[in-house]
C-alpha cells in the first residue's frame, strides 16, 4: 500500500506494482514528485558482462516522449568501464568504473517517474563481481548540461 503522510493521505513517494501489493521504488525527501501511474519499462539486455558468460559491450536504445535515447558502455585500454547517456548528437558520462577486473552492467528499467518528459533509469553496474552499485538517475534534478542526474545508490557486496 502506498507509504502515508501525517494527516493519512498517500504521500505519492511510494512506487508500486500494477497489483498494488508490492514497493518497487520507496522514495523519500524528493518533493517534486506527482502522484498517479508511472511508464515503466524493464530492460532484459545486459550492457556488459566480462566475467560469466561473455557479453561485450553494447548498448539499449530506448524512447521517451517521442525522443530516442541511447546508453551505452565503453571500455577503454586501461579496462575502466564508463557508461554513458545519449541523445542525437549530445552525450553523458554517467559513472566510471576504474580497472574494471570483472566489468557489469544492466540498465534495469527506464521510466518518467518525475514526469518531466525525460528518462528517469537504475542501472546496475560494477567493475568486479564481488559488488554491484544500483544508481537511480532523475531527469527533473539534472543541470542544463546533463540529462540526469544521479540521486540514489545502493551498493550489494564487496
Amino acid at each position: 500500500s502506498p507509504i502515508r503522510d501525517n494527516e493519512g493521505e498517500a504521500s505519492g513517494r511510494e512506487l508500486v506494482a500494477p497489483d498494488r501489493d508490492s514497493a518497487i521504488i520507496h522514495f523519500s525527501g524528493i518533493d517534486k514528485l506527482k502522484s498517479g501511474p508511472i511508464f515503466l519499462k524493464e530492460i532484459k539486455k545486459p550492457l556488459v558482462n566480462t566475467f560469466n558468460p561473455k557479453t561485450l559491450p553494447s548498448s539499449v536504445d530506448f524512447e521517451i516522449n517521442g525522443k530516442i535515447y541511447t546508453v551505452y558502455v565503453s571500455l577503454n585500454k586501461k579496462n575502466d568501464m564508463n557508461i554513458y547517456l545519449k541523445q542525437g548528437d549530445k552525450k553523458q558520462l554517467l559513472c566510471v568504473y576504474p580497472k574494471a577486473a570483472d566489468a557489469l552492467s544492466r540498465l534495469q528499467w527506464v521510466a518518467d517517474v518525475d514526469r518531466d518528459n525525460a528518462p528517469d533509469m537504475l542501472i546496475s553496474a560494477s567493475g568486479h563481481y564481488s559488488y554491484t552499485d544500483n544508481r537511480l538517475y532523475l531527469s527533473s534534478f539534472a543541470d542544463a548540461k546533463n540529462f540526469v542526474k544521479e540521486v540514489g545508490r545502493f551498493t550489494d557486496g564487496q
